[in-house]
């Protein structure tokens, strides 16, 4: 009797442990939508702003990295049923103070100043970012997001490198 009240217990929870991943997805891949959407917005703005050509560089590679990371989350998004571009205010509103708070570091500079301000930003949103990502991938384990973080890791792991090392240099 026991074991078929214990049984029948799980049984009906499914449904809500379905919703709670499929929710769980949804944020991740929001959050990595977002997250792309960003850094384009950055990989763009140094290529306009940078003092040095090689921040520039690292600019254009950001824009093609993301865009790239773009195309993979919808792929996994449509194996997923999720819609990325749908708005989650639990999402929306922390990815904007993020942006709100890189911009107005690096709003009005140029040459010099934008190169410090923007490897230091880039290279402390990479840190958070992976940190992130390597929580999510942990909770999402065996999921096609899961597959997904682990595919773009690498990637983010370069662009931090890369981020860190010229913001040594420009200090």
């Amino acid at each position: 009797m026991h074991f078929h009240i214990g049984l029948a217990a799980i049984v009906l929870a499914m449904p809500a442990l379905v919703n709670a991943a499929a929710t769980q997805t949804q944020e991740v891949l929001r959050k990595i939508h977002l997250t792309n959407q960003l850094e384009i917005k950055l990989g763009n703005l140094a290529q306009d702003n940078a003092n040095s050509e090689e921040l520039r560089s690292f600019g254009k590679l950001l824009v093609v990295d993301h865009e790239a990371a773009q195309m993979k989350v919808a792929a996994v998004a449509k194996k997923e049923n999720v819609v990325v571009t749908d708005p989650l205010p639990q999402v929306d509103g922390a990815a904007q103070k993020q942006e709100d708070a890189i911009m107005a570091t690096l709003n009005g500079k140029k040459g010099v100043d934008f190169d410090r301000a923007f490897t230091a930003e880039l290279d402390k949103a990479h840190r958070d970012t992976i940190a992130s990502l390597k929580r999510s991938q942990d909770q999402l384990k065996g999921s096609s997001t899961a597959a997904l973080i682990a595919e773009l890791l690498p990637t983010l792991q370069t662009h931090q490198n890369m981020a860190g090392k010229q913001t040594e240099k420009n200090n």
